[in-house]
């Protein structure tokens, strides 16, 4: 538990490593370290090129690093070889950027890699990947802005998004290559905005969004929703009257103002490339959106 003021400042090239001096085999629950909680810490807290290996998140609401009322740091941290509970934020406001979250070779099921309880941090540039996980992101009772978000090649148990009770706003997101439940779940009077976002490749058992519709609402702009595999006659997208979905690149169609059904054209989608090519009808289809940059004579579709 760290009370007072913690700084680990690495470089690009020699970052500072936090580490089981046993160095556990993934999948292994023996021979780690218990992780890191910041409690009541201020931006003077900072991680900054760091890489944390080898511990395990244990018991209730203890993950491997949680924020207690804390609003540190986090910049340029690449989390491996965990097990359990990764990242807990619990009434925190803290600044993540650059976060990289992988654990290859893990066989074992763990629970969440980033959870936030009562919390409104501003996220960026996160990759979550290769985990086996109930949940990759959760949000509850929080209003994060999240940008830069890539989830790909994860099995999921339940939901890569789960949103309740919350009005996040998700900006450039991409989703691809996972296998789950659901891709975003949407509930309990949660209300939604999410643009330029791209979900590809996915397996799911429900639909790709769903969004409660007795009690939540999502606005969803210059999105595409493109070659996953659900189960039969289950659409692409389950959400409330309310929720709206435009300028988006839907596959099977969706009804909306701007919306189409065309291949997206991805430039090399058997490898992960889910960039456009110059061809794609999705070039400047998208909607212009309120301080979000653009090249060309509109946004594109999709995450960029």
């Amino acid at each position: 538990i760290v009370n007072g003021v913690l700084k680990a400042i690495g470089t690009e090239t020699d970052s500072i490593i936090f580490k089981s001096s046993s160095d556990p085999e993934p999948g292994e629950h023996y021979d780690r370290w218990y992780g890191i909680t910041l409690n009541n810490q201020t931006e003077e807290t900072v991680f900054e090129y760091v890489h944390i290996s080898g511990a395990h998140g244990h018991q209730t609401e203890e993950s491997v690093i949680s924020f207690i009322n804390s609003s540190p740091i986090l910049n340029h941290v690449t989390f491996t070889n965990y097990r359990g509970q990764l990242l807990y934020l619990s009434s925190s406001d803290p600044m993540l950027s650059n976060i990289t979250i992988t654990n290859e070779g893990n066989d074992q099921r763990d629970d969440y890699a980033l959870k936030l309880s009562y919390s409104d941090p501003i996220i960026s540039h996160v990759r979550v990947s290769d985990n086996n996980l109930d949940n990759a992101i959760v949000i509850e009772y929080s209003n994060p802005i999240v940008t830069d978000l890539i989830i790909s090649d994860n099995l999921l148990h339940s939901f890569l998004i789960d949103i309740n009770n919350s009005s996040p706003i998700l900006n450039n997101i991409t989703l691809s290559d996972n296998g789950a439940l659901c891709g975003i779940r949407i509930s309990d009077s949660s209300y939604a905005i999410i643009n330029q976002m791209t979900i590809v490749g996915n397996t799911t058992q429900w639909s790709t969004i769903y969004v409660n519709p007795n009690n939540s609402i999502a606005i969803l702009k210059n999105l595409i929703i493109w070659d996953n595999l659900l189960p039969q006659n289950t659409d692409p997208i389950s959400m409330s009257f309310y929720s709206e979905i435009t300028h988006s690149d839907i596959e099977g169609g969706w009804e909306g103002e701007g919306n189409i059904d065309d291949n997206p054209q991805f430039t090399d989608p058997e490898n992960g490339d889910y960039t456009l090519q110059p061809s794609s009808p999705c070039i400047d289809a998208g909607i212009i959106i309120e301080d979000m940059e653009y090249c060309g004579d509109a946004p594109d579709m999709g995450a960029y």
